[in-house]
């Protein structure tokens, strides 16, 4: 199964419209990366201020969102595979592409601490927190503002690299925030044990 949907992307990445989405991935990207990075000088990102939330974060949380959700809406469309149009639907297409996504990491670069972004955010709910997050945001934001923090911010940049990873390799080998990008280790390695993660 995994050699299968791995094959999936490399199908169609001759594809004159499979360049389209590896652009936008590319060009979002650097545009989230860069409005975060513009935070550091005022919330240092550490562990210590994983709850701070600000308006920003919760933007970055919705552009992450809104860009995953673009491009694999464009990729199921023009490719026409069969997918369902929501999360559950798209978080399927990468699974299938990538079976050991939820263990998938990078290293944040700021502090050589290891992030998760695609763990499960429940044992029976694949669907991570950043994107419930999203979707709290998105719809009930007066209740939730507090939701829009550094945690979850973080963790959303970190998909949407692995994402581009999955669908542009080479230019997704290391980013400014991010290093051993989707590297996966066992739930026992040393690598994800608490005191080697970012937010344990």
């Amino acid at each position: 199964m995994a050699s299968h949907h791995i094959d999936l992307f490399k199908k169609y990445q001759n594809e004159t419209w499979y360049f389209p989405i590896s652009e936008h991935v590319i060009k979002r990207y650097r545009e989230i990366e860069r409005n975060f990075l513009e935070t550091f000088p005022m919330v240092t990102p550490d562990t210590s201020n994983r709850y701070t939330h600000s308006t920003v974060f919760s933007r970055i949380i919705k552009d992450v969102a809104s860009t995953f959700g673009s491009i694999i809406q464009e990729f199921i469309k023009c490719s026409s595979e069969s997918y369902e149009d929501s999360i559950s639907g798209y978080l399927k297409l990468v699974k299938e592409c990538d079976p050991d996504i939820e263990n998938r990491s990078v290293l944040f670069r700021f502090n050589g601490k290891t992030l998760l972004p695609f763990k499960k955010s429940r044992k029976d709910d694949p669907i991570p927190t950043w994107w419930h997050v999203y979707n709290k945001l998105k719809h009930e934001e007066i209740s939730y503002y507090q939701k829009g923090n550094l945690e979850n911010a973080l963790n959303a940049v970190a998909a949407l690299a692995i994402i581009g990873k999955i669908i542009s390799p080479s230019y997704f080998v290391s980013t400014n925030m991010f290093a051993n990008l989707g590297i996966s280790y066992s739930v026992t390695a040393i690598d994800v044990s608490k005191d080697r993660l970012l937010f344990p």
